[in-house]
């Protein structure tokens, strides 16, 4: 076609003449301004939404209300499959009616006359923006068309562009949000037989792993042929391992579950490794499939399955590698990029990256505005949000946001696994209560692979806090299914489970009670895998809780190892806390751990010690108090005349908790630190005459003293509990009362102490001391006193309920209430029968005092009840009577069934049975014909206490 341009006749293609008109271009004809402005406008506004990543077509051959058309973008310029619409205005017209509230702009009014192009937009399948180009700021501004921002003017219609809206980096999550309007959310009732049919076969793996319900046959389908990969990968996430393994052997085509482990067929090597790694804890077969991995969201999958075992077990380092290289290659979708984000961030806060965790938080948030029909995108965006709230300081935490991103559907179906898991459990604790020997022929432990898969559940999404609850309830319930002759490694496996999720306050209670009750060994094992240096935010506080409640029964070595680290971090604690951000004083909880261990280590990390110790500046009351754990934990023998000097020198620059410590470890040694303490006990001081443990050293006239102030904190324990209040005292003030009592008869007051154990509202705990104390000193007791004290003693030995304290010490005073009435002649042996046989059908409290009195009644009969109380389910019972069996039989009241019985005690598997024993042959002369076999076994015993108390045998048995 010819046409003339310039006074030349050219002959132009009809793409150029096309082009032309829309622009203006014709020949010999001037360009209007208001088409150039509209096409500077259009042309700005699209560069703007360029600059984001987005995609921008023009609308120009059927502009009814429409410019442009944007095709929306992440930040990786991944397509989300989202179309904007968008209407530009430019040009300062548009500008003329700005919106003031108080005298602040917020923003220009666009006004449509008659409302047909904002009825349109309303109407429009698109989310449609109003775009205001500034020409001289090159600024665009814009407003999301929708009801709520439409202000009807009658026949027509306005719109506020608001000033802050602008088509930048600072508005890309409000657009993403606008633009992801037109996604429908998904609806997910009725899903339960049908599952998500919806779901693309690339995001599969996803739901199979975070939402398996979406995906794995309903458990009432039958059995089908045709299982594909992700369904069997769904009910392994289920825990449905019986039902997936009678499928798969009903199918040729596809392998056995302990064959498909090596599979030819990546998607099988992932089931059979997963199996691998569900039912035996086997991870490192799954770290190969990353790189096997044929496309980017089966990579995405594997890497997750990977670092999930990492995270699991404390190693967030090596997880944090993992995830980077895959992350590296910028390949995963947008909800796996997420997702791949979400572990990231999770390893990130273990290990100190606080900041980093944060801010990939933050980002995740996005996911769901722009895939709300993804269940997996708000599960990983909800995780995000508990995350966030987790690592960020109270005064940012917003329990809006996580409460809202905790309600999710991923996390509805994990509580339901939880609920189903609790109620397995509740079923077997009664079906155990009601002794029902039935055998079911369903069989497989429901509480257990329901409470598993819970946490699984947790852990492919990312969800730590989810997995922590999860998980330390599997912990809890694995140790509860166990008894003390259980396999070792059983408990171990609980243990281990307890301490990767955390849960430090119960791991104390299951390590102390194995270690006392058996099997010990358990615990030795678990602490022998601890490695402090790699503690994480997670399992820093639980590995200190191990070693320092198992500290007794730690090897050598790793007591060694524990001390070294202990006091290296002592000194420079800031690596440590910056990797664990701990919510703890560390400090505190690094010297307690140290009292914990100190008995178990070699000599020489004894003496590093004490070294350590008598180099500290001046401690504050708090570390004082623990330090002196650590002076009491120590014994005898790690100590040296230097030493101790240098101890009780050292002394006055700590708090008193410490210093009085300190100056009876010097006092042995040194006079001047023994006066000091004297001239303390003279002036009243109970403490100081408790080191050194002398209580005969006082003048009658500080004795007299120390009377009155024990009387007095006795009065004031008995008027507080008249009002039902109960104090936790450092000192028990009628146990000192009682001794000063026997001690100093011609200063002794009497009245407040039996006031204290004939008062019905006293805890029954204040009282079991005293009376232990008194019946064990019943001849130094005034003849004036006797008879009140023994109607006393007879009363609450009759009295099967008794006051419990508050604070969680349930232990009643009946059983030294017993011993001390028949040995101040309120019952004869007669009496002694139902009086036994009263505390043997008691509590644990009860029993365990059932050995004391037995010890008072010479014959047999003792001998088999002690024998009896062996078999005690209570390690509580078991020591006490062991420990008086031991004595019979040193003090010649010895039969071959006494002998038989202390020779299963060496069987037993925990210490406080052997402890029991050696605290009572290392206060007789034993006879080394009866016990050079049992020395010999405690002498190698797993206890530190154990085998100090036979080493601290002035003449130690030889065989």
């Amino acid at each position: 076609m010819e046409t003339l341009l310039g006074g030349r006749r050219l002959v132009l293609p009809s793409v150029v003449l096309d082009f032309a008109a829309r622009v203006g271009l014709t020949a010999r004809m001037r360009a209007t301004n208001q088409s150039q402005v509209g096409g500077a406008g259009m042309d700005e506004v699209s560069a703007a939404f360029v600059r984001l990543g987005w995609g921008s077509a023009a609308n120009d051959r059927h502009d009814l209300g429409t410019d442009l058309f944007l095709a929306v973008r992440d930040e990786r310029l991944f397509d989300l499959g989202l179309v904007v619409g968008a209407q530009v205005k430019a040009g300062a017209t548009y500008f003329n009616e700005p919106a003031y509230e108080s005298e602040r702009l917020r923003g220009w009014w666009f006004r449509d006359s008659d409302s047909k192009h904002i009825d349109a937009w309303l109407s429009h399948a698109l989310p449609h923006l109003i775009v205001l180009h500034d020409l001289e700021s090159r600024t665009s501004y814009w407003q999301h068309v929708t009801e709520d921002a439409v202000t009807r003017t009658g026949k027509g219609a306005k719109v506020l562009v608001p000033v802050e809206n602008t088509v930048d980096e600072s508005n890309r999550h409000a657009l993403l949000a606008v633009a992801a309007t037109a996604r429908p959310v998904v609806a997910l009732e009725g899903s339960a037989w049908t599952g998500s049919e919806s779901v693309l076969p690339r995001d599969l793996l996803r739901y199979a792993l975070i939402v398996p319900r979406l995906v794995a046959p309903h458990p009432n389908a039958g059995r089908r042929k045709g299982l594909v990969v992700e369904q069997a990968i769904a009910m392994l996430v289920l825990a449905r391992v019986r039902a997936l393994r009678e499928i798969i052997e009903d199918d040729d085509d596809v392998p056995s579950l302990d064959e498909a482990a090596d599979s030819r067929s990546w998607a099988w090597r992932l089931v059979g490794r997963l199996y691998r790694r569900l039912v035996s804890g086997d991870k490192d077969l799954l770290l190969p499939l990353i790189d096997e991995a044929p496309d980017a969201a089966t990579r995405a999958a594997a890497t997750v399955v990977a670092v999930e075992g990492l995270l699991e077990e404390g190693d967030a380092d090596y997880a944090l590698m993992v995830l980077e290289a895959t992350l590296a290659l910028d390949e995963a979708s947008p909800v796996d990029y997420a997702w791949l984000r979400l572990q990231h961030a999770r390893a990130c806060a273990e290990i100190g990256r606080v900041d980093d965790a944060r801010a990939t938080a933050i980002d995740i948030q996005q996911i769901r505005v722009t895939h709300p029909e993804d269940v997996t995108a708000s599960a990983i965006a909800g995780a995000a949000a508990v995350l966030l709230f987790n690592v960020s300081a109270w005064r940012t935490k917003d329990v809006a946001d996580v409460i809202t991103g905790m309600d999710t559907a991923a996390n509805w179906w994990r509580t339901q696994k939880l609920a189903w898991g609790l109620g397995a459990q509740a079923d077997r604790a009664f079906t155990a209560w009601s002794r029902d020997s039935s055998i079911s022929l369903i069989g497989g432990d429901d509480a257990r692979n329901n409470l598993l898969s819970a946490s699984v559940l947790a852990s492919y999404l990312g969800d730590h806090g989810g997995w922590r609850d999860s998980s330390g309830l599997l912990g809890k319930y694995i140790l509860q299914g166990l008894d003390r002759d259980s396999d070792p490694e059983y408990f171990r496996e609980g243990l281990d489970v307890l301490r990767w999720a955390g849960d430090a306050k119960a791991l104390a209670r299951a390590v102390t009670r194995i270690v006392a009750d058996g099997p010990a060994a358990a615990v030795t094992a678990a602490a022998s895998d601890i490695d402090l240096e790699r503690s994480t935010r997670t399992t820093a506080p639980t590995n200190l809780a191990l070693l320092g409640h198992g500290g007794d029964v730690l090897d050598e070595a790793a007591a060694d190892r524990s001390i070294d680290w202990v006091m290296a971090t002592l000194k420079t604690p800031e690596s440590f806390v910056e990797r664990t951000s701990p919510t703890y004083r560390v400090e505190l909880k690094l010297i307690d751990t140290l009292a914990g261990i100190v008995l178990a280590a070699s000599p020489a990390a004894r003496s590093a010690v004490v070294e350590f110790l008598v180099a500290l500046s001046g401690q504050d009351q708090s570390c004082a108090t623990s330090w002196a754990r650590v002076v009491g934990a120590l014994p005898d023998d790690a100590w040296n005349g230097s030493t101790a000097v240098l101890a009780g020198q050292k002394a006055p620059i700590h708090h008193d908790e410490l210093r009085r410590p300190l100056l009876g470890i010097a006092a042995r040694h040194d006079a001047a630190a023994r006066q000091v303490l004297m001239v303390e006990a003279q002036q009243g001081s109970w403490h100081a005459l408790t080191e050194i443990a002398d209580l005969g050293v006082l003048r009658a006239d500080a004795a007299a003293n120390l009377v009155t102030e024990m009387a007095s904190r006795v009065n004031r324990r008995i008027s507080s509990a008249e009002k039902h209040s109960y104090e936790l005292g450092m000192i028990d003030a009628g146990a000192g009362l009682a001794l000063l009592n026997v001690t100093y008869p011609d200063v002794a007051d009497w009245e407040p102490l039996l006031n204290l154990l004939a008062h019905p509202d006293v805890a029954s705990a204040d009282k079991r001391q005293p009376m232990w104390i008194l019946a064990h000193h019943a001849e130094e007791i005034a003849a004036q006193i006797r008879p009140r004290l023994a109607s006393i003693a007879a009363t609450s030995a009759s009295n099967e309920s008794g006051v419990i304290s508050p604070f969680g010490n349930s232990a009643g005073s009946r059983g030294p209430a017993w011993e001390l009435a028949l040995v101040l002649g309120a019952f004869d042996e007669q009496t002694i029968g139902p009086a036994v046989v009263s505390l043997l059908s008691g509590d644990t409290s009860d029993r365990s005092w059932v050995p004391h009195l037995l010890r008072r009644i010479p014959g047999p009969e003792a001998a088999a009840i002690l024998v009896g109380l062996l078999q005690d389910p209570y390690p509580e019972v078991r020591g006490p009577a062991a420990a008086i069996l031991a004595e019979l039989v040193a003090t010649g009241q010895r039969s071959n069934l006494a002998v038989e019985g202390l020779q299963h005690c060496m069987q037993d598997t925990g210490t406080r049975v052997a402890l029991g024993i050696a605290s009572t042959l290392s206060r007789l002369e034993a006879p080394t014909s009866t016990f050079s076999g049992i020395l010999h076994n405690l002498r190698k015993h797993p206890s530190a206490k154990v085998r100090a108390r036979i080493n601290s045998m002035e003449r130690p048995a030889s065989g």
